[in-house]
């Protein structure tokens, strides 16, 4: 059985449990291939109900709610936010992605109990499984040679994703040519992240480089970053579409 199916099975069995059990059912974070996996399944003949969060807004790992029609209520994801913060600023690296998520899973965490990390600067925002808070507190206290220090931050001190605002003419609303201008690609160069499989527009892995976006759609692709089409403004003589976008950073 390849991983693919292995995946399926495992939310396949999430969603049974939820319903057998009318409870809520909570998946780990899943990646962005495995949240593709989640949306083809059809999840409403399975008498469920899908939420999803990664613990803010933008978040491209997210975690899935599997709720029986018959419950009101709305999900309470059990998800954390710790910072980690170098104790002598002045001293601190320069620290990437790969440090942060290098230094948690040394101590044992596996990536599928992690979200999202940001980078603010020298201080990082990592998201996690409510039952891995405890771990990062007690246990990180260096990343690479900086000696850091932890807490638990509310959702109202997590900082707002930053973005930058793009604006610029396409031919069409292809998503080759919305990608491209995005992130500063020629279309012959966007092309083969859409045929590799590497992009995903709202968690859902995209092979056509003719699919045509609508407003409000989110793009990702693997290694490149990830933005937001935010809708035509006007169109030229010519045809062409003047369109918005940002570009989370």
């Amino acid at each position: 059985m390849n991983t693919d199916e292995v995946t399926k099975r495992h939310l396949t069995d999430l969603a049974d449990r939820a319903y057998s059990r009318n409870m809520m059912v909570y998946s780990d974070f899943l990646s962005l291939h495995e949240l593709h996996i989640l949306q083809c399944l059809p999840i409403e003949s399975l008498g469920v109900r899908l939420m999803l969060s990664g613990g803010y807004e933008a978040a491209e790992r997210q975690m899935a709610a599997f709720l029986p029609d018959a419950l009101i209520f709305e999900a309470d994801f059990p998800i954390d936010c710790v910072s980690i913060t170098p104790l002598q600023e002045k001293y601190a690296e320069s620290l990437t992605h790969r440090d942060y998520l290098g230094a948690l899973m040394h101590i044992g965490i596996e990536r599928s109990c992690l979200g999202d990390i940001l980078i603010d600067g020298t201080q990082a925002y990592v998201f996690c499984v409510r039952k891995m808070t405890s771990v990062i507190l007690n246990e990180i206290n260096c990343v690479r040679h900086t000696s850091v220090k932890t807490a638990l931050e509310h959702p109202e001190s997590i900082p707002a994703p930053k973005y930058k605002e793009i604006s610029g003419t396409v031919s069409s609303l292809r998503l080759d040519c919305v990608a491209a201008l995005a992130f500063g690609l020629s279309r012959s160069k966007a092309v083969p992240y859409i045929e590799s499989g590497s992009v995903y527009v709202n968690g859902r892995q995209i092979l056509s480089n003719g699919y045509t976006l609508q407003e409000g759609d989110r793009i990702s692709i693997r290694g490149v970053g990830k933005c937001r089409y935010m809708g035509v403004r006007n169109q030229s003589k010519k045809g062409k579409q003047w369109i918005d976008l940002l570009r989370y950073i």
